[in-house]
């Protein structure tokens, strides 16, 4: 079971770090005076790195294992959340390229986390399984939409990418531990 919830706060995760910009960007685009046009490139930008990577994901899932690549993926869309302040300020090819590579590192997230749970967890426990882990999306997107304009008013608008995009890096520290160190599972584990 432990494995469930770890795979389901990390798509709680994806989802907050994914929806913090609709929030965030309201008070961005004031600031930086971007236009209706430039927001719509900003937003969309996540899905150009997201479109690349879920074909690639599995692939590279079913090679490496799925525990590899969901946590690849978790640092690497962490990382890219918490560089977002510091990229709007270099300017606006500098934030598409980072939203673009967060985007990246979310599109391996599903395709690893279905190779886990096949591997990890028995054939009669799948669906409840994978009931909770991708329950884990929508109550990101409710936690993140909830979380951020609390952030944003009380600490500015870069505070909701330092802490969500914190967030992965104390994910990632359990998941060394408990799964990638001590490799226990269903199917004995060969490289899931």
């Amino acid at each position: 079971m432990g494995i469930v919830f770890l795979c389901f706060s990390a798509f709680l995760l994806c989802n907050m770090d994914r929806v913090n910009m609709s929030i965030a960007i309201l008070p961005m685009s004031a600031e930086y005076g971007w236009n209706p046009q430039t927001v719509g490139l900003i937003q969309s930008s996540f899905f150009w790195g997201y479109l690349l990577t879920q074909i690639a994901g599995g692939i590279w899932a079913d090679t490496v294992g799925g525990k590899t690549v969901l946590g690849f993926g978790v640092v690497w869309w962490s990382i890219a959340t918490a560089l977002t302040p510091v990229a709007a300020k270099l300017g606006l090819p500098f934030l598409l390229v980072v939203r673009a590579f967060m985007g990246i590192g979310e599109g391996v997230a599903m395709p690893a986390m279905n190779n886990i749970l096949s591997k990890w967890v028995p054939v009669s426990e799948r669906s409840r399984s994978l009931s909770l882990v991708y329950s884990g999306m929508y109550l990101g997107s409710v936690t993140g939409l909830a979380f951020s304009p609390l952030l944003i008013h009380k600490f500015g608008w870069p505070s909701v990418f330092y802490s969500f995009g914190s967030l992965g890096a104390v994910w990632f520290t359990t998941w060394a531990l408990k799964v990638i160190c001590f490799p226990v599972s269903y199917h004995t584990c060969k490289d899931s």
